[in-house]
């Protein structure tokens, strides 16, 4: 301890208001009741006290920043599309790519879409009433309880939070939304009563 003393009051200097605020904030030994005040300068402080006195294993600090820098990739590999009708789409090759279904119906508007180079996408659109039996078309077997994984981007903002992991079914439903499975491993949360329809893919 007297090799640290020796050392570290020569480093950086702090207001002597750290002699109260680093112990008892951080929780650190009463040791450092008499080096803080010699010690550290505000950011450095964090850099020098934070690792040593937090519980926290630093494995697990550099999985968390690898876990922030895989997010922040997906939001600027993300790709979208935005159209007013099915022909829009299918124009921008948006159908053929399959990030739009083939068979919506051609009254569906505002069609949006957004998708990864992995194979993943999310879409939305809008239908009217009198073409909900050709959305029910689309949709295989409902979904009515469990949890679901959806990883959308947060850079597409018009996709619901309720709907991004974990996707709780039974809170999703209690909103008026209904859950299904559809062919080629889509799942479509749709609103009835609204007309509205998000759907999502991830490979196996």
């Amino acid at each position: 301890m007297r090799g640290l003393a020796a050392t570290v009051p020569r480093v950086l200097r702090v207001p002597t208001v750290l002699k109260v605020l680093v112990p008892r904030v951080l929780g650190v030994p009463r040791v450092l009741m008499v080096l803080g005040p010699r010690v550290l300068t505000v950011p450095r402080v964090l850099m020098v006290l934070v690792p040593r006195v937090l519980t926290v294993p630093r494995v697990l600090m550099v999985l968390v920043l690898a876990a922030g820098l895989l997010v922040g990739c997906d939001g600027l590999r993300v790709k979208e599309g935005v159209f007013d009708t099915v022909d829009e789409a299918r124009a921008a090759g948006a159908v053929a790519a399959g990030w739009v279904p083939d068979t919506l119906p051609r009254s569906a508007r505002d069609l949006r879409e957004g998708h990864l180079p992995d194979g993943r996408y999310w879409g939305v659109f809008t239908f009217p009433a009198a073409d909900e039996a050709g959305v029910r078309a689309l949709l295989g077997d409902e979904i009515t309880s469990g949890t679901l994984e959806c990883d959308a981007p947060g850079r597409l903002e018009w996709w619901p939070s309720l709907i991004r992991t974990p996707v709780e079914v039974t809170q999703v439903r209690a909103t008026g939304f209904r859950v299904y499975h559809s062919a080629g491993g889509r799942i479509f949360v749709v609103n009835w009563g609204q007309g509205r329809a998000y759907y999502w893919h991830s490979p196996a």
